[in-house]
């Protein structure tokens, strides 16, 4: 077998990144890989019992073109995620109640058309990822 290229989505529905290696944790997820979802309205996630939701509760390309516009980057290290866009670039702290509210106002700002209701980020709690199936 040949693996040509390695990605990951840091965040579901958002631009992919591309890795030029991965360690692989046995009986784990890809690393980095779908940590964070954005709430399209409420979608019915609780972090404390996870259970898998339909991706059509969350901000996609497949139903918001608009995100095609996006390139977008997580920086493990700090756990910030750089959004790039035509106006320069927005860095948005994941990990602070200022970082998530800076994320709903970008997105609220950017795509309020596309919107069914509030633009929420979600964090996958540990053992869990926002993937598109069970």
């Amino acid at each position: 077998m040949r693996v040509a290229s390695l990605y990951r989505y840091p965040v579901k529905g958002l631009s992919p990144e591309r890795l030029s290696r991965a360690e692989l944790p046995t009986g784990g997820y890809f690393p980095g890989d779908r940590l964070f979802a954005i709430e399209n309205g409420l979608s019915g996630f609780d972090p404390a019992e996870p259970a898998h939701q339909p991706k059509i509760k969350y901000l996609m390309l497949m139903r918001n073109e608009s995100l095609a516009r996006l390139r977008t980057r997580y920086e493990d290290a700090s756990g910030d995620l750089v959004i790039g866009h035509d106006d320069g670039e927005t860095r948005i702290a994941t990990q602070t109640a200022a970082g998530r509210e800076q994320l709903s106002a970008f997105f609220k700002a950017f795509m309020s058309q596309e919107l069914r209701g509030e633009p929420r980020l979600l964090a996958a709690p540990a053992g869990y990822r926002f993937t598109d199936s069970r």
